[in-house]
């Protein structure tokens, strides 16, 4: 089983237990249920999450200036290692 879900397990019986409290009467706004919430929005997003390498794009011969890292799948880029990590988009494809 991986941590994903076993986190996912542990999350799912975190919001069954929301859903119960919210039937008995305790307010939406409490600071457990609205932790239990944020749990699985940050879970959900690490399970959509991609896996791959941060390289600096400087050490592997890019020149745009705006360009000092990038994200892809290969672990060796042009001989210069990246850094394997999970990557969350911090925005849904909207132009700053």
């Amino acid at each position: 089983m991986t941590q994903n879900e076993k986190d996912r397990k542990i999350v799912n019986q975190a919001l069954v237990v929301c859903k119960i409290a919210l039937g008995t009467g305790v307010d939406e706004d409490a600071p457990m249920i609205q932790a239990i919430r944020i749990a699985d929005k940050l879970l959900t997003e690490r399970e959509n999450a991609e896996e791959g390498y941060l390289h600096d794009a400087s050490k592997v011969g890019y020149q745009d200036a705006c360009s000092t890292r990038f994200i892809n799948n290969k672990e060796n880029y042009n001989g210069n290692p990246g850094i394997k990590g999970v990557w969350i988009a911090i925005k849904d494809g909207e132009e700053e």
